[in-house]
This record gives C-alpha cells, structure tokens and sequence, in this order.
C-alpha cells in the first residue's frame, strides 16, 4: 500500500544540527508513522518512531516550554470519529515515547488540514495553531498543574533476586500542559522490604527488594511541574515473586522396557495462587513431561 510522505527539518536533539522528522501516512488504512532521524556526523540514524491514526498535517516544536522540540499530529479515531491533535512530548534521555501526553480537540470541525507550532501571542511561549473546515484553532500554551491521565497498576512484579529497575515509567501516567514534570516518591509501606527510588532519568521507578525477601508492598509517587502543587498518584501494589523450588527427588535409577512415572512437585510460597507450567530442557530420547502436571513418563530402551 501506499503512503503519503512529508519531511519537517528541525534542530530535535539541541546540539545545533539539523534533524528531520519524516511522516508517513496510509490514508487508505487510517494509520501513519512519525520517524525522528538525527543527524550524527555525515549519517542520519533513526532515533525514535511513533505510530497512530494520523491523518497526514504535523508540525515540530516546544509545547511544554522545556527546550525541546515535540511533535504534533492531526488524528482521527475510525472508530468514535473523533478529529483530535496528539502531541508527544520529548523526554531529555530516550526521545520520544509511544504514547501521546496530551490530544487536542478540534470541536467536531473536522479533521485539520494544516498544524503549526509559533509564538503566536508574543509571549515566550510556543502555541499551536490549526486549520479546520472553515476556522483557524489557537491553542495557547498556558501553565496548569500537571493530571495523572491514568492510574498506575497493580499488577507489577519482578522475580526474588532480579533486578527491579526502570519497573514503572512515571512519563506514562502523568502529563502537562507546561514544563517538564518532576516526581517523587511519597510512600513506601515497609522500605526494609522492598525500597523506591528515582532512576537518572528522573522519571523511571526503580526497585529494590531485601535478599531473601518475597510478597508485596504499597507505594504512591506524586508529580510536579516545579509549581507549588504536588499531584499525588493513586496507591499501587509492587509484587517479588517467589521462585518456585523442586520438592520431588528424581529418580536416579530405572530399568530398561519399564515404564518410568515421576511426578514433578514443586513449593512456591508467594504468590500461593500461582499456576505453573513445566517443560524438560534436556532429556532422553522418548521421555515426555505434561505441561500442566509435571507428570514424567518414559520408558527407557536396552
């Protein structure tokens, strides 16, 4: 299939070379790209790739004021009609990620044939301006304080002697109209169990649990945007799973043209709910395990 290619040169990455954005949209399939390529040397590499319902207008620039370049794309929902405007905003570290921070509506004008980013208003500020069928949309950029656009799950977990790090991206739960958010952690249920902290990058969550330690503890994060109000997240749940153990010895001796029957038992103290599957990595030629079981049958030739 085909699709419609559009290119917007820009200085993405801030060390005074120019970068550009390719757009690709596939009118016919409701879905586009946006491919973010930096210029390293005399090459340009692929930094980061965004995908949605685009619908082809798209424009770069700064729409928290944090220095960075964002990107902004006209999108259109096949499935509620909705025209809207999604804006990724770049982080400092890892570029752009696969979720927009905010959308734009358009007000049921239909879709925008055109989006430009300006200081529109004289201020510092970049707005955002777009045409729809018979009306130009200003969208000013105005200092709120951040909103936790989703909560954060409880269904994290990270196995008993494994790493928790970068478990949650707290990016991907807040967002804001202005400026780069700042998080910080506001509860922690036992920290001699399993403890939080702030990874470099400033908005992973990373984790550490005590040796030995297994089950499950409570945590809140609350987000800024260097303005006095703290939003606070709501109160998530972090899991270290227990590994399970073998509790069967296996048989060491058998005799050829008798059927062997071991039944794999293993104990797994946290989660108790767990469901296991068991599989062999090595085996003789014949030897079966039931996945579900762990029932092991073979019947050894002479």
């Amino acid at each position: 299939a085909s699709a419609t290619v559009a290119i917007e040169i820009a200085n993405i990455d801030g060390d005074g070379m120019p970068d550009f954005v390719v757009s690709a949209v596939n009118a016919s399939l409701g879905y586009g790209e946006l491919s973010v390529y930096l210029q390293r040397g005399d090459s340009f590499n692929l930094s980061s790739r965004v995908a949605g319902s685009f619908t082809g207008p798209f424009a770069v620039g700064d729409l928290n004021d944090d220095g960075l370049p964002d990107l902004a794309a006209a999108t259109h929902d096949r499935v509620t009609g909705a025209d809207t405007i999604s804006v990724f905003l770049q982080h400092v570290t890892d570029g752009f990620g696969p979720n927009p921070g905010f959308q734009l509506s358009v007000g049921g004008r239909g879709a925008p044939g055109g989006v430009a980013i300006g200081r529109f208003t004289g201020r510092t500020f970049r707005d955002l301006v777009a045409r729809t069928p018979g009306a130009l949309l200003v969208y000013y950029q105005e200092d709120l304080p951040p909103v936790m656009i989703r909560a954060i799950p409880s269904d994290l977990i990270f196995n008993a002697g494994a790493s928790g790090t970068g478990l949650i991206d707290l990016g991907t739960y807040f967002a804001d109209d202005h400026g780069p958010l700042y998080f910080v952690v506001v509860y922690e249920e036992n920290a001699s169990h399993l403890h939080a902290v702030l990874a470099a990058d400033g908005h992973h969550l990373d984790f550490a649990s005590a040796a030995g330690w297994y089950g499950s503890e409570r945590f809140q994060v609350a987000a800024t945007d260097a303005g006095p109000l703290w939003i606070v997240s709501n109160t998530f749940t972090v899991t270290v799973n227990a590994l399970p153990s073998f509790t069967s010895p296996p048989p060491t001796r058998v005799r050829a043209g008798e059927k062997l029957l071991y039944q794999v038992t293993v104990a797994d103290p946290y989660p108790t709910d767990d469901a296991h599957t068991f599989a062999l990595l090595q085996a003789p030629e014949g030897m079966t395990i039931d996945g579900t079981t762990g029932l092991v049958e073979w019947t050894p030739t002479a």
